[in-house]
């Protein structure tokens, strides 16, 4: 193995890490397999867990998005005493199921905006408008006091990475924006502690909150329903309940299926569901206690839109207009403001997306990943031979000795 330290501080492993990393997250390579093994040694490997991966060090370079991407959207375990290092990254299926569910509130919006238009509405739905679709964003609050993590200096080891439920930072607030009078929440992680970053699957921001998100949906595929519950209470709850709406979709982590498994699907005379294909949905909600305190409320919590054996729920996710407008204009009383919305209009239903259409761009992301597979290559010979071995003609055309 090559420990060389190149003009970068990276080895030539560790360099090739990276290239791929910067690929996918670039979008100039699509890998239909999540998984990523690697072999490196522990001196390579700490250079690249300090700038990438772990969420307690300041940012050591200018490329501050990428590294917020590998810190908040990889999943990784390294094993130094066998020098193996396996990076888990977002799939084809997890981000065109992303892209399915943006179009789909998006032209929600739409349509709502259009209805009120006709309705005489138009200062209402200049408002529609204004909520716009912020793609893979990252979040940061810097309200928090900044302290020096007690484990700055920690050594990697065994360990597997999951940030998902990590703290988040907040930034100055727009001159609209009113937070004298709010408080963290029991859920939120408080004033005290280090900031970190955090870039969510899906940010609908509004023109008129320009520092926080209204509105953020996040995908779970490797991670756990527990992760996913902190990371969107962590949302609302650090953002000191500017955020309004966080949903945590938990979705299956399909891997390519090998010739085994399709031989095996091959001989059954009735297939059966090998894979657990159930998946489902969380919403959580902004809401002011009394004293005007914060808090998050879950109006649902791991409900399951499709089962294990991949049929469909009957239900439905119904998202009103107060999901994603921001709390100066909810609390707006002056009805002669352009920025004025009715309690019918806040409470009118935004975007109604059944379950049989959300498992169905589930189905349609799901399908655009098992496009990319490709089968494994078939070896022939006997059972436990590695390979076969060729022959080449001779001068004469005999066939000679194998090579």
């Amino acid at each position: 193995m090559h420990n060389a330290v190149g003009p970068s501080g990276y080895s030539p492993n560790a360099e090739d890490i990276l290239r791929k990393l910067k690929a996918i997250f670039h979008g100039q390579h699509i890998s239909n397999e999540s998984r990523l093994d690697f072999t490196i040694a522990r001196a390579e490997f700490t250079p690249l867990f300090d700038d990438l991966l772990n969420p307690d060090l300041p940012h050591s370079n200018e490329d501050v998005q990428f590294q917020d991407w590998c810190r908040s959207k990889l999943r990784w375990d390294w094993n130094f005493e066998q020098e193996q290092l396996t990076l888990r990254t977002p799939n084809v299926a997890h981000n065109a199921f992303i892209r399915r569910l943006s179009d789909g509130i998006l032209e929600e919006r739409d349509r709502l905006a259009k209805e009120w238009r006709n309705k005489g509405w138009g200062d209402a739905a200049r408002i529609l408008d204004m909520i716009q679709d912020s793609g893979h964003t990252t979040v940061v609050f810097d309200h928090r006091e900044m302290q020096a993590p007690d484990d700055a200096d920690m050594e990697p080891g065994h360990a597997e990475g999951d940030t998902d439920g990590g703290a988040l930072t907040n930034a100055p607030l727009h001159e609209t924006d009113d937070a004298s009078n709010m408080t963290p929440s029991d859920g939120s992680r408080g004033t005290m502690g280090p900031p970190t970053r955090r870039e969510a699957d899906i940010v609908l921001s509004h023109e008129l909150q320009s520092q926080y998100p209204t509105f953020i949906a996040e995908v779970a595929s490797p991670e756990s329903l527990e992760s996913l519950h902190d990371t969107c209470q962590g949302f609302i709850g650090d953002s000191d309940n500017f955020v309004k709406t966080a949903i945590g979709f938990k979705i299956p982590y399909l891997r390519r299926p090998s010739n085994r498994d399709r031989d095996r699907v091959r001989q059954e005379p009735e297939p059966q569901h090998t894979i657990d294909m159930s998946a489902s949905v969380s919403l959580y909600r902004s809401v002011l206690l009394e004293d005007c305190i914060g808090d998050v409320e879950t109006s649902m919590k791991n409900v399951e839109f499709r089962n294990a054996d991949g049929t469909v729920q009957q239900g439905v996710l119904d998202l009103k207009v107060r999901d994603f407008i921001p709390s100066h204009v909810v609390d707006n009383e002056d009805p002669s403001s352009s920025h004025f919305l009715t309690p019918g209009q806040l409470d009118e239903t935004l975007a109604r997306l059944s379950f049989d259409r959300i498992a169905d761009m589930l189905q349609q992301a799901e399908k655009e990943q098992e496009r990319g597979w490709k089968p494994e290559k078939r070896r022939f010979g006997q059972k436990g031979q590695i390979g076969t071995r060729k022959r080449k003609l001779t001068d004469d055309g005999v066939h000679g000795q194998g090579v």
